[in-house]
Parts: C-alpha cells; structure tokens; sequence
C-alpha cells in the first residue's frame, strides 16, 4: 500500500501551460531510501485542485539512507475556472498540506473573480467563513482516461440530477472531437463522439469534459448572485493506436 513521502514543500512546483491547456506538477529532491518511485495522486477536494505524494516502499534488501528523486504529473486542464481557486493547487505530503503557488507560462495569472463576489457578502458568509477567506463551490474530479480508435465511436454517460433548474453540459474542442448523437434515457444523459480529426503526439490526449451544476434547493436573494456548486468530470481521450498504425 501506498503512503505519504516525505518531501519538501519548496521542492515542489506547479506550472500552467496556457498553450496547450496543461498544469504540470515536478518534484525533485531527497527521499528515505526505502521508497520506490513517488507519483502525484490527485483527491477530490471542493473549489481547489489538491493532491498527494505517494510512493511504495520495498525493493532490494540493502537500501541507501538517502536518494534523489525527480518525478512529474501532467492534467489536462483550462484554467481559469469560475468560483474555482486558479491561483495556487493543495499538495500533501508526510509533512502535512501546503499549497503551492500556480506558474502561469503562457500569460499573466487570472484575477481571481470569487473574492470580489464574497465580498459583497460578507454579513451572510461571516458566520460560516470567520476569516473571510474565499469560499470556492467549483468541484474537479480526477480524470478518467479513456482509448478512441482513429474511426471508432465512444459513449459518455452522466447521470441527470432530480433537482429542478438543474444542468449538465459537455466541453470538448471541436477541432478534434464532434457530437455524433445525444440522448436521454432512465435519468441520464449519452452522448456519443468521435474524432473530427485524428490527433497528432502534440494533441494527445484531448480534454472532455461534463460538468453538472445542482441549484441550492433554498437561494438566498442578494446581488451579485453566489454561482451554483459545479462538478467537473474530466475525461482524458487517448488515441487507440492499432497494429496497422505501427511503422514496420
């Protein structure tokens, strides 16, 4: 079973690559030596990305006191994401949690739009939010991965909620993935995709993503009006390379 390494918070980084739609988090630095290889393990958690240095222990009986270490982890996502926070990313570690600052490459970091909204709220958030700190209602969960074939169809399915004025939505890039067909059937929702294009190294894999947003069954009436709570379900389509695909 995997457990938390020990790793140093200022050895760790993380780095938006606004081109491509990518947050890349690197590790380099010293480890017990009992550990193999650590990896990044994204958790749930409301409003923020967060995640969690793991590794197993094990390997050959005689093992160095000490060993140097360096690893990385690639999300596809694009940021910034409303009522989300888009500046930094929660990273735990066998020395607790700390957040750890987002390095936008490509353009300057977004202007965080939630504080403004608290805010103008504050009498109705005090009691929950004793530190004024800003309150997020945006969930990403971890991406699911999945294998298209250059002329195959996939299927997507997201369940409906009961809840009245609620929605579910599909985001895709229309440069690579097209809506075959959508229907409803049971209280959930199928979409069915295929490739628009056929993506190169550089494009795979593509983000899909469906994101539900549910109303609050009691709203408050207050201007500007609070977001309703958003969950994001990332998917990750990878190109399923056939054996007629290989060069010989």
């Amino acid at each position: 079973m995997a457990s938390l390494v020990p790793i140093k918070f200022s050895e760790i980084t993380a780095k938006y690559q606004g081109l491509n739609g990518r947050l890349l988090l690197q590790a380099k630095g010293k480890i017990p030596g009992f550990y193999l290889k650590p990896f990044f393990e994204q958790e749930l958690w409301i409003g923020a990305l967060k995640f969690a240095v793991m590794a197993y222990s094990g390997g050959l009986s005689k093992q160095p006191h000490e060993k140097e270490v360096e690893f990385d982890f690639e999300l596809p996502i694009h940021l910034p994401i409303d009522d989300f926070n888009n500046e930094s990313v929660l990273i735990k570690t066998a020395f607790g949690i700390s957040e750890v600052k987002i390095d936008y490459l490509d353009w300057a970091k977004p202007t965080d739009i939630t504080v403004p909204l608290l805010a103008a709220v504050d009498d109705l958030t005090l009691a929950g939010n004793p530190d004024k700190k800003p309150s997020y209602t945006t969930t990403i969960r971890p991406p699911k991965d999945i294998y298209l074939s250059d002329e195959g169809r996939l299927d997507i399915t997201a369940e409906v909620p009961k809840q009245p004025d609620s929605s579910v939505n599909i985001d895709f890039n229309p440069d690579f993935i097209k809506l075959v067909a959508a229907s409803y059937e049971k209280g959930s929702i199928k979409w069915t995709i295929k490739w628009e294009k056929v993506p190169d190294l550089a494009h795979d894999p593509q983000r899909v993503s469906v994101t539900t947003t549910i109303p609050p069954e009691v709203k408050i009436q207050i201007w500007p009006p609070i977001p309703d709570p958003k969950d994001i379900q990332p998917y990750r389509i990878h190109r399923l390379f056939m054996g007629s695909d290989q060069k010989a």
